[in-house]
């Protein structure tokens, strides 16, 4: 499939013709995929630019610690970055020269070209630059050269390709690949399973079979209101592993912080509304009162300080009939006549009562009975 779609590369336009339209790779793509920065420095103006003496010495400095066999290999490097007890400032360079190597800019060798090393000189700039327009131009770059060189192999980051156009092309629905909204990296949609259900379907109807999506910012994510549901009820969760149940972890500030962050509590789901309810009770009810002695507890519900995670549902339940469960542990208190008249039970009343309790048969307990007897 990769060779198929770099031959519809267009060096001029940087464009791939798939379903009859002329496509872009954009940085905004490279983005939603794998979630690389596309803003800062550029990574090929710091490589063009010049080493100064200092520089040099740094240079020969890193390549002497981290070289194998004259050369920084990709295997040397996973063993230096697996033997590392901390994540010092060599962790940092070793890591970004393997990511270099083997998903940004790899290539059919085992070594990263040292040239590299100029990136991370200083661990401080590694953060400033911008990776995701890098490994787009390399990749472009690696397929141009495929084009017109036929000895060269397809190399650049192949990954980055591959996804963007699953993305792109969408299997018609009978083959049932999911493309559920989800947040980006987009390449976290494919696992094993899923890649090998999209490559069946490519091997039955080729590179022009499915319904193209011009850009992938048509792609639908996750709404607000989703992800104020994933917060509150990890909060929820994190109080539930307490061993007290009655305290929260949770304080006010952090409450209001979370449900500010999050867009507030959507009204539409009824199991945020009782966690939240929930959290109230449990330690922002407590926290108030604390903090605000003069106020009683029924001003302490109603003030501003709770108000927005105060439970919506108070007061519009209907009212249950029969008297009130009485709460364990506690003695039943007796209620007080609203009438001053005794009402005695009339003669039919008793008489109705007497015959209930005649009717009744009394057998002895199971201690009492003879075994030689037939019940």
């Amino acid at each position: 499939m990769l060779v198929e779609l770099a031959n519809r590369y267009n060096s001029q336009g940087n464009t791939f013709h798939i379903c009859n339209q002329d496509i872009q790779i954009t940085p905004t793509e490279v983005k939603l995929i794998m979630d690389l920065p596309i803003e800062g420095n550029d990574v090929n103006v710091r490589l063009a630019a010049p080493i100064d003496e200092s520089s040099v010495k740094i240079h020969h400095t890193l390549f002497n610690s981290y070289k194998t066999d004259h050369n920084i290999t990709i295997s040397g490097l996973e063993r230096l970055i697996t033997r590392s007890a901390l994540p010092d400032d060599d962790f940092k360079r070793q890591f970004v020269l393997y990511a270099i190597g083997t998903i940004l800019a790899p290539t059919t060798k085992d070594n990263v070209d040292a040239k590299y090393l100029a990136l991370v000189y200083d661990v401080s700039d590694i953060a400033r630059f911008n990776w995701g327009q890098f490994t787009l131009s390399n990749l472009l770059f690696r397929i141009h050269n495929f084009n017109i060189k036929e000895s060269v192999n397809l190399q650049g980051n192949l990954p980055l390709l591959q996804i963007w156009y699953w993305e792109h092309v969408r299997p018609y629905a009978h083959h049932g690949v999911s493309y559920s909204a989800i947040h980006p990296p987009l390449m976290a949609r494919w696992g094993d399973r899923e890649a090998a259900l999209r490559d069946a379907v490519f091997e039955k109807d080729r590179l022009d079979g499915g319904e193209e999506i011009k850009s992938l910012s048509q792609i639908s994510t996750p709404s607000t209101a989703n992800t104020a549901n994933i917060q509150v009820i990890d909060a929820f969760a994190h109080i539930s592993t307490v061993e007290t149940d009655s305290k929260s972890v949770l304080t006010t500030h952090q409450t209001r912080k979370l449900l500010g962050e999050a867009g507030g509590i959507p009204q539409s789901s009824p199991l945020l509304k009782q966690i939240a309810n929930k959290c109230f009770k449990r330690d922002m009810k407590e926290e108030y009162l604390a903090k605000n002695p003069q106020e009683n507890e029924t001003s302490a519900v109603n003030s501003d300080d709770v108000k927005e995670i105060a439970n919506p549902n108070v007061g519009k339940q209907p009212m249950k009939m029969g008297s009130a469960k009485r709460k364990r542990g506690r003695p039943r208190r007796l209620q007080k006549a609203t009438d001053n008249v005794k009402q005695e039970p009339t003669n039919e009343t008793i008489a109705k009562r007497v015959m209930t309790l005649k009717g009744r048969a009394t057998k002895p307990g199971p201690q009492k009975r003879s075994p030689y007897k037939n019940s």
